[in-house]
């Protein structure tokens, strides 16, 4: 949405996405406050995808199928990004609870039927 306001019109090429990623970003932490050094957008960008892995795979109990579903990926892609960030997915293993690991998988498989 603010590539859309910056660059109004219908199509927004890649050298002005370029150029909106590598312009200062700032995380608000809470209501109107911001973090006091600023962070590139392509950095923020990269730690956000990596708590949302580290979420996904700890929702699933570090079944990466299942994570890589969830989020849409490839199962490949989602090992790439794990390498990348150096996720310890054996650590979301240990506490998989097998009731619970059961009711993941099915929840999964159910949604992949809704979709």
């Amino acid at each position: 949405s603010r590539a859309a306001a910056l660059y109004p019109g219908i199509i927004i090429n890649v050298d002005e996405l370029n150029d909106l990623l590598d312009e200062p970003a700032h995380i608000v932490i809470e209501k109107g406050k911001r973090t006091p050094s600023p962070m590139l957008a392509r950095e923020f960008l990269k730690e956000y995808e990596k708590d949302v892995i580290i979420e996904k795979l700890a929702q699933y109990y570090g079944n990466q199928r299942l994570a890589a579903k969830d989020l849409g990926f490839a199962k490949s892609t989602l090992h790439d990004r794990i390498r990348q960030f150096e996720i310890n997915v054996m650590a979301f293993k240990k506490n998989k609870p097998k009731k619970e690991a059961a009711n993941a998988e099915k929840a999964a498989q159910d949604h992949s039927v809704d979709a």
